[in-house]
């Protein structure tokens, strides 16, 4: 996608794994870019000379970037956004870059939730441990008028 200025979102399709140097490198109408879940290596000046971007979606939790993945030719207006806990919010904070999560946030492994027009969404299978700590999940501040369990 090197140089096509008329890119401007992308959604990189499931089975991708990784993105190589200079992938995007002067895409200028470039805005938001989703990476799949099964991205595990991203590549050095992937986003050089992308004025207009505005959000890298990570939806993975273990990514190996390299050093220089998002060097100083980003745009100012740049977030990237990913779970909490996951590599991408750990290589965003150490490069300075802004971290946003995403709407879906993790309870575990195999558990997930999200909140939708005031409908808790619960997705997954597995136990949701008595003992989690639930002090920094935003659906504990939830006024819940209605309780059900799910099997």
């Amino acid at each position: 996608f090197e140089k096509c200025s008329a890119l401007t979102e992308i959604e990189l399709p499931d089975g991708s794994t990784s993105i190589g140097d200079g992938a995007f490198y002067d895409c200028s109408s470039l805005t938001s870019v989703e990476m799949p879940s099964g991205i595990t290596d991203i590549g050095k000046y992937i986003f050089s000379n992308c004025s207009n971007l505005k959000f890298v979606s990570f939806y993975g939790m273990s990514c190996t970037f390299d050093d220089d993945a998002f060097d100083d030719r980003i745009s100012e207006d740049l977030m990237i956004k990913g779970y909490y806990g996951s590599t991408a919010e750990k290589y965003a904070r150490s490069k300075g870059i802004p971290f946003g999560p995403l709407g879906v946030y993790r309870i575990n492994d195999n558990i997930t939730w999200e909140l939708i027009d005031d409908v808790l969404y619960i997705h997954g299978t597995g136990e949701i441990p008595y003992d989690v700590d639930v002090t920094n999940m935003l659906f504990s501040r939830i006024p819940f008028k209605k309780a059900e369990r799910l099997l």
